[in-house]
């Protein structure tokens, strides 16, 4: 079976995964757990090829597709804010690059080895008692780092907004965090550019984490 045949099912079949999660753990789904579940509990039951190295802290694709043209790299991502919502991604550590021009070469270059990022963005509702998730399939180019104008800041490196067609995103790379790459974009915008895939989304309150009964008794 192909993915890119399958878009719909995959979604369908990654959010039950993501229910049942939820319906044993009180904790959310972070990107280790996220890439078992598609690989081994969506991927592998639909018949789509794929490789996952288990446990591998390798920088770049987390999942490949042999026989597609498809690479990601999984990230779990939060979202946060009231007046305008920023979605935020944790990426690179880059501290073997030693210059600020050899790290963003580094992200824009040899480091994205992979074609699209595959992300469940999360949403913690303490208003309303719900987890939210929502997945999405983001091309790997969606986001440069040497395009972006970037200063010294008290942290590291920060960049000022920069504004892709409608779509406006900004990075950081944390020194106290070996160097790591942040994200930053306007949410709504992420959302609906045409470049990027929806798979799903689904909200679970608090008080059906980590009680599967609960949440079998809503889908029946």
């Amino acid at each position: 079976m192909l993915l890119r045949d399958n878009w719909e099912k995959l979604g369908k079949h990654l959010k039950e995964e993501v229910l049942s999660f939820s319906g044993a753990y009180t904790f959310p789904i972070k990107a280790e757990m996220f890439e078992e579940l598609i690989s081994r509990h969506t991927m592998d039951p639909m018949g789509i090829g794929n490789t996952w190295d288990a446990g591998s802290h390798k920088q770049g694709s987390d999942i490949d597709l042999p026989d597609e043209d498809y690479s990601f790299s999984v990230k779990s991502a939060k979202i946060a804010g009231v007046h305008k919502r920023k979605m935020s991604i944790s990426s690179f550590r880059t501290t073997s690059h030693k210059t600020l021009e050899e790290k963003l070469d580094f992200i824009d270059g040899a480091g994205k080895n992979f074609s699209h990022y595959f992300v469940l963005a999360r949403e913690e509702d303490k208003k309303k008692s719900l987890r939210n998730y929502e997945a999405f399939i983001i091309p790997g180019s969606f986001f440069t780092a040497n395009g972006l104008t970037w200063g010294n800041s008290n942290s590291g490196w920060q960049s000022k907004e920069r504004y892709d067609g409608e779509l406006g995103y900004e990075m950081k790379i944390q020194k106290k965090m070996s160097d790591q790459l942040w994200i930053y974009c306007d949410y709504e915008k992420m959302k609906n550019d045409p470049r990027v895939k929806f798979l799903f989304s689904v909200s679970v309150s608090y008080d059906e984490l980590g009680k599967t009964h609960k949440l079998t008794r809503r889908a029946a």
